[in-house]
């Protein structure tokens, strides 16, 4: 799930289930990736920060699923842990 993470980021979600979550990431991934093009590579400053909070969110749902725990549609970096 980390490396389906790291190259399709908010797509994990939809496997988890949380298709909000995913949709709302996906769309936020687009806006950086657009920012970056438009500002010439400035937009990384956002693009890569998000990234990385969505590969660790979904190393940490994915961690608290095979624990047995469910997962609520918007939780993030769960507690379970």
């Amino acid at each position: 799930m980390l490396v389906l993470a790291l190259f399709l980021g908010g797509i994990t979600y939809f496997l988890f289930g949380q298709w909000q979550k995913g949709a709302a990431s996906l769309g936020a991934l687009v806006v950086a990736i657009i920012l970056t093009i438009v500002t010439c590579g400035v937009g990384v400053i956002i693009l890569v920060p998000l990234q990385i909070a969505v590969v660790i969110d979904a190393y940490m749902q994915n961690k608290a699923l095979s624990e047995g725990h469910t997962l609520g549609h918007w939780t993030f970096f769960d507690k379970h842990l």
